[in-house]
């Protein structure tokens, strides 16, 4: 357009602008001059609105590209580290941990915490809240649950169902799961339930012929 406005300024007779005529023509130029601006302006900005998105969609490509890169290499890594995880953690562990939260022990060593309300004596036995514990082991959690039973009335008990192991991460806890419930002659922690039932039936202060068990994640819940 720009090409034709010149071509038609070129072979129009020189006119004064101060004439009438003059004047009209230098109007029409002036108008045909502001489409052609606006109409090029116009054209630039739907161009950068273009190039905006295909970078966007560019970006966001290989943002998931990397994204899905960070993926695969975690799930890599945490694969390879998982099996010293669990090695680790066990040479860490060495039973002090249940040995520290616990209170309560029977005849054949199993280990349990108690939480007693303050009223329960030989003529007036508290009911047994017996707790299993999570795939991890027995761990502070549990004890805290039994505490909050002790203050409703009733005698909670956490018992250790993993022979004195317990962790905090995941492979290590779903090796302990296995060792107690899914491998070949496991027992699900069962033996030493009934152990701890067994030794607070003795108890004058726990009314064992009230009991329940209620527990969470390999424990019941």
């Amino acid at each position: 357009m720009m090409n034709r406005l010149l071509a038609r300024r070129a072979s129009t007779p020189h006119l004064e602008s101060n004439t009438p005529v003059g004047l009209q023509a230098i109007r029409s130029d002036s108008r045909s001059l502001r489409r052609i601006s606006k109409n090029h302006g116009q054209l630039a900005r739907r161009a950068d609105a273009q190039l905006s998105r295909k970078s966007r969609r560019a970006r966001t490509t290989t943002t998931c590209a990397l994204d899905f890169t960070s993926i695969a290499i975690t799930a890599a890594s945490v694969g390879a580290l998982a099996p010293l995880s669990v090695v680790v953690d066990g040479l860490l562990d060495k039973g002090q941990r249940v040995e520290d939260i616990t209170n309560y022990t029977t005849e054949d060593g199993t280990r349990a915490y108690v939480a007693r309300p303050n009223n329960c004596t030989a003529t007036s036995p508290a009911p047994v809240v017996i707790l299993l514990h999570q795939f991890y082991g027995l761990r502070p959690r549990e004890v805290e649950l039994c505490d909050e039973l002790a203050k409703l009335g009733f005698v909670g008990v956490a018992v250790d169902m993993f022979e004195g192991s317990a962790t905090d991460i995941v492979p290590r806890a779903i090796w302990l799961a296995y060792n107690a419930a899914l491998k070949p002659g496991a027992r699900w922690g069962v033996p030493a339930v009934d152990a701890v039932v067994t030794k607070l039936a003795e108890e004058e202060w726990a009314d064992a012929s009230r009991l329940c068990v209620g527990g969470f994640c390999i424990g019941g819940g």
